[in-house]
């Protein structure tokens, strides 16, 4: 299992079915915190942890 980087772009397969492309804040094993690209960039200009949702690593395609 290859470990995601933090801040890394990733495309993520939704429940619909559909991709969409995000940021990784977490990589926790078998599930991946993902936020999108503006909040993370909100959290690095205010100094904070941006705030994610956990997802399945199997919904997570690869880096972009």
């Amino acid at each position: 299992m290859v470990s995601l980087v933090r801040g890394s772009k990733v495309k993520v397969r939704e429940f619909g079915g559909g991709v969409i492309e995000r940021r990784v804040v977490a990589d926790k094993g078998a599930k991946v915190v993902i936020c999108n690209e503006k909040e993370y960039q909100a959290a690095k200009e205010q100094g904070r942890e941006p705030e994610g949702i956990g997802f399945p690593r199997d919904a997570i395609g690869g880096r972009v």
